[in-house]
């Protein structure tokens, strides 16, 4: 019999389908999350609206303090044949898989061209498009981890949201 504040949610991601039971405390950690890296990563470069690739970078990098906050308030449980929770694990999969290659490539290049051109127009910057492509690229990397969270946080449709803040 399962207790009745667990819930199973079924989560398809591109290398395995499986089924989760979560608890209240994963599904609060899970809404959290999703609410977080959902508008961060879908972050649009309009440049009338001050989203510069200088802007969306620091969005995205902001994200890594904001999940390792959430582990020390939420910390994975000692391995015993479990190694993090479902939470944990999505979000781990969305920095290491997504972010983390995207930034370690993105941040030197606009940086190195912050420091050659001061002043100038982010839409001047050589691979503006390169870049726009490469951030199209890494939401859609990263889009089934973050429908994940929103499963597991039990939102009947994550993808309602996630087109909302430009996930596509």
């Amino acid at each position: 019999m399962r207790h009745r504040h667990t819930s199973r949610t079924h989560v398809i991601l591109p290398e395995e389908e499986f089924t989760i039971t979560s608890n209240a405390r994963a599904r609060e950690a899970a809404t959290r999350m999703f609410f977080q890296a959902a508008p961060r990563i879908g972050r649009r470069l309009d440049a009338d609206g001050g989203r510069t690739p200088r802007n969306t970078l620091n969005s995205l990098y902001a994200l890594f303090t904001i999940v390792r906050d959430q582990s020390r308030a939420d910390p994975p449980p000692p391995n015993r044949g479990v190694p993090v929770t479902p939470v944990h694990w999505l979000t781990l999969r969305i920095l290491t898989h997504g972010l983390r290659p995207f930034l370690a490539v993105w941040h030197p290049r606009l940086a190195a061209y912050e420091q050659a051109h001061p002043g100038h127009a982010p839409a001047e910057w050589e691979e503006y498009t390169a870049f726009a492509e490469a951030l199209g690229e890494m939401r859609r990397s990263v889009r089934p981890y973050v429908d994940g969270l929103g499963r597991v946080a039990g939102l009947p449709d994550p993808g309602v949201h996630l087109r909302r803040f430009g996930v596509r």
